[in-house]
């Protein structure tokens, strides 16, 4: 005859029954997706108001990156230079587009950087070789982005350069 053997560490005793562990994170499992839902039907009701506090948010962070990131200052910087370079060549539309989606890309680049760099600072103070080696990955895709963004620029910009010194 069989002799089975029962773990009692997989279950809880409640009320005169037993229950599996697995019972028990679907029921807790069930109740959060409850709630979720409680939430996500509270939060579907606009508000000017929220809207507006959000854009805060937004421009808060963008502020303290353009305080904190000296490479952002750089971006502007050279923002400035092929925006004007832009006018004075008399970009044609199609052109413009292709320069402000550049510049946008690299903002947008370096401010995820801006905020995988504080999020792993506030998470791990200390300095640690995968930590630094996130940091290493987010300023790589800033890096990508902006040597895209200079092929972009010398494609536009080159040939104008090079008829105007003919």
């Amino acid at each position: 005859m069989p002799c089975y053997i029962l773990d009692i560490s997989n279950f809880n005793f409640i009320g005169s029954f037993f229950i599996t562990k697995k019972e028990i994170y679907r029921h807790q499992i069930k109740q959060i997706k409850e709630e979720m839902k409680k939430d996500m039907n509270q939060s579907k009701r606009f508000s000017i108001c929220q809207r507006i506090k959000s854009f805060t948010f937004a421009l808060k962070g963008i502020l303290y990156a353009f305080k904190t990131q000296h490479n952002i200052w750089i971006h502007i910087i050279v923002m400035i230079f092929v925006i004007t370079a832009g006018y004075i060549f008399r970009l044609h539309l199609m052109e413009w587009g292709l320069i402000v989606f550049a510049i946008g890309i690299v903002l947008v680049s370096e401010l995820i950087n801006t905020a995988i760099e504080s999020l792993v600072d506030f998470i791990s103070p200390n300095h640690n070789k995968n930590v630094g080696l996130i940091k290493d990955v987010a300023a790589g895709a800033v890096l990508i982005s902006a040597i895209t963004s200079v092929v972009i620029g010398l494609i536009i910009f080159l040939p104008k350069i090079i008829r105007l010194i003919k």
